[in-house]
């Protein structure tokens, strides 16, 4: 699902840049990596995104509410026949977030 994308992990191994050095743009708290976008950082535009995302899961499963927290469930999620679409449309949403960042 994401392969390929501009997130500071990526773009910071091209320039030799160590990784700890690799900030998340939005709110500089942690590494810019897919599980720190998808599922960590508080930037609100994210976080409304995500919480949204979340939220249509929980009514098709609530079950998984407590268990949808961990970037690892994203394979989960994305293996779900009517889950697929909107979890392609969400790490879309988030990366093309990103994508228009500086």
């Amino acid at each position: 699902l994401t392969a390929t994308h501009q997130l500071a992990v990526e773009r910071g191994k091209w320039l030799g840049i160590s990784r700890e050095w690799r900030l998340c743009r939005m709110c500089s708290n942690d590494v810019e990596d897919v599980p720190h976008v998808l599922f960590i950082c508080s930037f609100p535009p994210a976080d409304l995104i995500h919480t949204s995302f979340l939220a249509s899961v929980w009514e098709r499963y609530p079950s998984w509410k407590t268990r949808v927290r961990s970037p690892t469930h994203l394979l989960l999620l994305a293996g779900t026949d009517d889950l697929v679409a909107s979890t392609g449309r969400f790490v879309h949403e988030m990366l093309t977030l990103w994508d228009s960042a500086p």
